[in-house]
């Protein structure tokens, strides 16, 4: 890519990046609309060295991407309006995030939808409710419910085979499990079975009924399971890194 190229991408992603800044400066109390430029301006130099890490990053993945061949940024992409909505988002989100996987997946998807993935609005839309957890708790499901050498899915125990993929990671097991499971069912990408039954026990001879018969005890056990859904799997293949084409799911280990 010649030197011309470089410096248009960087000139728009700076562009982008600093209406962003200026957008979210004027949300805060007290400095108001008219106060957000000379905000951004006066901010402390670690937030202008954090602010310009991730405004070089992007525009050197953007390169990384169209020397790729997956994407080109023609005048049409950089002036459409959806396009640059997503890049707000995606600047606005690497701002407020304090993960570093959070922010790996959000650039994976900014990547994705460059280069052009079907979907790419609702996908999102996911990505804003999920933490890394949540996503790395959807890639164990996704490997736990996998059938070799078929194209379905079987349902299993979450309560066991999510701890069971962390353990086979090196990874802590997940907090909060049954809730992060609950959202990925709400969002859709997981879904859920739920089976109840219900079990007969005898009861000790001794326990015998008004007429000498054995007492039997009754007990309702319901056993919820689940699997990945067609938009789930889908969703992990936007969180994937375009500039890695051999990654067959999202990175699921904690960054060091």
């Amino acid at each position: 890519m010649n030197e011309d190229r470089k410096d248009q991408l960087e000139d728009w992603s700076q562009d982008i990046g600093g209406a962003t800044l200026e957008a979210l400066m004027s949300l805060v109390p007290g400095v108001g609309p008219f106060l957000a430029v000379f905000a951004n301006r006066t901010m402390g130099s670690s937030f202008e060295r954090r602010t310009k890490q991730i405004l070089t990053e992007m525009r050197d993945d953007l390169i990384r991407l169209e020397e790729s061949g997956r994407a080109t940024f023609t005048m049409d992409l950089a002036e459409s309006d959806d396009f640059q909505a997503a890049m707000h988002r995606t600047i606005r989100r690497l701002l407020e995030s304090g993960s570093t996987e959070k922010r790996k997946l959000l650039r994976n998807a900014l990547l994705n939808r460059a280069a052009g993935f079907d979907g790419a609005d609702g996908f999102e839309r996911a990505l804003d409710s999920c933490d890394a957890t949540d996503v790395r708790v959807l890639v164990a499901l996704e490997e736990e419910t996998r059938w070799e050498g078929a194209h379905r899915r079987k349902y299993t125990s979450p309560r066991h085979s999510v701890p069971k993929a962390f353990e086979r990671w090196g990874v802590p097991k997940p907090d909060l499990l049954v809730t992060r499971i609950a959202l990925l069912v709400s969002l859709g990408l997981v879904d859920e079975d739920e089976k109840t039954e219900i079990k007969e026990r005898r009861q000790p001879s001794f326990r015998r009924g008004p007429n000498g018969e054995p007492k039997v005890e009754q007990t309702i056990e319901t056993r919820v399971s689940v699997t990945v859904s067609g938009f789930g799997e889908r969703f992990l293949d936007f969180l994937k890194d375009p500039l890695e084409p051999e990654q067959t799911s999202p990175e699921p280990h904690p960054a060091s």
